[in-house]
């Protein structure tokens, strides 16, 4: 789904990514910087090392079994009341295989803000909001775009436009419009003998044959500027005091699909015969609708969530075929707990279960009928799941913690799991160790299903690595 991704995002991300404030940060690893004009900024760094093993070597990326990564993080805001002050805020990483000489950047937010009084703002660039409590613990980004050249840590990216936000003590509402789309951000690819490449082993190439049908594949990018010039606007009402208390969210628009079409096209194919795809992106717009119902405890917080899609179908010219996203009904439930008055220790327990219908991806050609080849065909990782992530400190070694990252999803439809698990031995305040494994599982290890799990079930892996922050 995001083969394209990265070729159509180089040229105008600087312009428009970036995020927000790194999860999980203690206040004591931030510095903070006066100026003379009594402006205040905050700063936030981040240096991560990791070298990573996977168990199955791949027959036709024997390179990818092994790799070091180095990344980093910066998170920087300024702070300022007065009414039409300028403020400001941006969070950058980048990062880079050495073993795979390949370097990769993400700009989560970035952008500029100005109090209009009391309650309200104005921002203009890239902003990061919960837009949903299901994007929030599934990270499928119904809403915002995605950051996924690894498919088990994807991060939200913000929307990139004009924002009005306006908050008082048990009303928020939220307003946003733009002509500038930014996609979810994939693996780097390239087109090599007929066939779509990455040097990363979470990208998910077409399929090579169809039946008797030897397929081959040529990338086309198009225009860039059509593809990234996209209307969109949307907006949320969250009323309920954020403390404690019932809250409930509803939000609405039109925007971009965050993941692109794929379009390519149709020669005259016999069975036996090969077949020359060329493939081109292409956007869809889609109305969405979220709502958000909750209570919030002084250690718990329970919701219920759900979303819904229209995508607006999108048809080619002749001789060619296109992605048609079928629309889609997500519900979900999730428990957020502290558990720290029970096991007198820091600890966050979070529990989701989530059900979508209609997630389904079918190939159409010029009339509206459905192609004989359908290059991918489910829109999201998960469609039947229930997940527990336990994040915190569960023991100590002289007097320093021992941070664990739990999690375990289990979806019912793929009949498949995943296990992950982190280890990080905080040493002093900027430096910690780090040890961790993942590990995908099938019920039926014969399973030709094409779903994510599936898919990337030879992708289990043990890393290693240190942390720096500043």
């Amino acid at each position: 789904m995001s083969v394209f991704l990265i070729l159509i995002i180089l040229p105008v991300s600087l312009l428009a990514q970036s995020t927000r404030h790194l999860q999980n940060t203690q206040s004591s690893s931030r510095s903070s910087i006066f100026y003379g004009s009594a402006k205040r900024a905050s700063v936030f760094g981040q240096f991560r090392f990791e070298s990573l093993q996977y168990a199955t070597s791949l027959k036709e990326a024997p390179s990818l079994t092994t790799s070091q990564f180095l990344s980093g993080r910066i998170t920087a805001a300024s702070y300022k009341r007065d009414p039409f002050s300028l403020n400001w805020a941006a969070d950058l990483s980048a990062g880079t295989f050495f073993s795979l000489k390949q370097s990769y950047y993400s700009v989560q937010e970035l952008y500029v803000s100005t109090p209009l009084d009391e309650r309200a703002s104005v921002s203009v660039g890239r902003k990061k909001y919960d837009w949903t409590e299901i994007d929030r613990i599934w990270s499928l980004g119904l809403w915002q775009p995605r950051y996924a050249i690894d498919a088990l840590r994807p991060e939200d990216q913000g929307l990139a436009g004009l924002f009005f936000d306006y908050k008082s003590d048990k009303v928020q509402v939220i307003a946003f419009g733009s002509s500038l789309f930014i996609p979810t951000t994939g693996p780097d690819v390239r087109e090599e003998d007929g066939t779509i490449k990455a040097d990363n082993r979470w990208y998910r190439p077409p399929s090579r044959q169809s039946g008797n049908i030897e397929i081959s594949y040529q990338l086309d990018t198009g225009d860039i500027r059509k593809l990234v010039s996209q209307e969109s606007y949307g907006v949320k009402i969250r009323i309920g005091e954020e403390e404690s208390g019932p809250w409930v969210g509803l939000a609405g628009g039109r925007k971009p699909v965050n993941d692109l079409l794929l379009k390519r096209n149709i020669r005259g194919v016999q069975v036996n015969s090969k077949a020359d795809f060329e493939v081109s992106p292409e956007v869809a717009h889609h109305q969405v609708f979220s709502a958000d119902v909750g209570y919030k405890f002084d250690h718990l917080k329970a919701s219920l969530s759900y979303f819904e899609d229209a995508p607006e179908v999108v048809l080619p010219l002749p001789d060619y075929a296109i992605q048609k996203f079928n629309p889609i009904k997500v519900y979900s439930g999730q428990i957020d707990w502290n558990v720290k008055e029970f096991l007198s220790r820091p600890l966050q327990v979070q529990l989701a279960y989530m059900k979508s219908f209609g997630d389904k991806i079918q190939d159409i050609e010029s009339n509206g009928q459905d192609n004989d080849i359908t290059l991918f065909t489910y829109r999201y990782r998960f469609s039947n799941a229930a997940m527990v992530r336990v994040l915190g400190p569960l023991a100590t070694f002289y007097a320093r913690p021992l941070v664990t990252k739990f999690s375990y999803t289990y979806d019912f439809d793929q009949k498949a799991s995943i296990l992950g698990t982190e280890l990080q031995y905080q040493w002093d305040r900027t430096w910690s160790y780090l040890l961790g494994i993942d590990i995908l599982g099938s019920d039926d290890s014969n399973s030709t299903s094409d779903g994510f799990i599936n898919t990337y079930r030879a992708n289990d892996r043990a890393y290693a690595g240190v942390s720096y922050v500043f």
